[in-house]
Parts: C-alpha cells; sequence; structure tokens
C-alpha cells in the first residue's frame, strides 16, 4: 500500500508577517496545498493522502477534503513527518513525503518517487 503525506503543519515563519500560512494562500484562486492535494490525488497507484495541518487549519481542510486523513501537525517538521507516519494504515509499503507548499510537483516526479 502506498501512502502519500502532504506535510502544511509549517508556520511560515519566513514568509513574512502574514496571518495566512503560505500553504494556506491563494493562488489562481487556489489554496496552495491544493496543488500538492490534487498531484497526489490524480496518481492510481496511491491508496491514501494523509494531511499534517496546523491544529487550526484541520477542521477546514477536513471539510474540504472529506476523503483525506487529515491530522494536527507537531512543532517541528520532523514531528509533524512522525505523526503522518503514525497516521499511516497497516499493510503500508511505501511512503511518500511532500511539503505543502512546494506546488510544482508532477506527476511524473511522483510515478518516479514509486
Amino acid at each position: 500500500m502506498i501512502i502519500g503525506i502532504i506535510l502544511a503543519a509549517g508556520s511560515s515563519t519566513r514568509f513574512g508577517k502574514n496571518s495566512i500560512p503560505k500553504q494556506f494562500q491563494l493562488i489562481n484562486n487556489k489554496m496552495v496545498i491544493d496543488y500538492s492535494i490534487n498531484a497526489f490525488t490524480n496518481i492510481n497507484d496511491i491508496q491514501h493522502i494523509i494531511v499534517v495541518v496546523l491544529k487550526e487549519w484541520k477542521k477546514i481542510i477536513s471539510k474540504k477534503y472529506p476523503n483525506l486523513k487529515v491530522v494536527q501537525g507537531g512543532k517541528t517538521r520532523r514531528e509533524s513527518s512522525y505523526l503522518g507516519l503514525m497516521a499511516c494504515p497497516k499493510g503500508t509499503t511505501k511512503v511518500l513525503i511532500h511539503d505543502a507548499a512546494r506546488i510544482f510537483l508532477s506527476e511524473e516526479i511522483i510515478l518516479d518517487c514509486i
């Protein structure tokens, strides 16, 4: 079973003093995170997608993507990655972890990683 984990729990401190972290900013009327989620959902080989988000965004992302597993992230990228891994179902054989703030993820890159 192949799982995609999208990390979106960062506070975007280097992004500036904006109240909305960059993974939730809009680009062409889509949140930045949407680009990563769409890339993963287009891959038939990926059975489950887990989105790791900031506590205050968990309800919003869960509502927007009811078919995805959304978990609260940690204080660091390492902790958020761990929490995403712990949310993987039994039988997981491969995990792909992607940073939601990186929008230029292609299906080709995902397939190459698999």
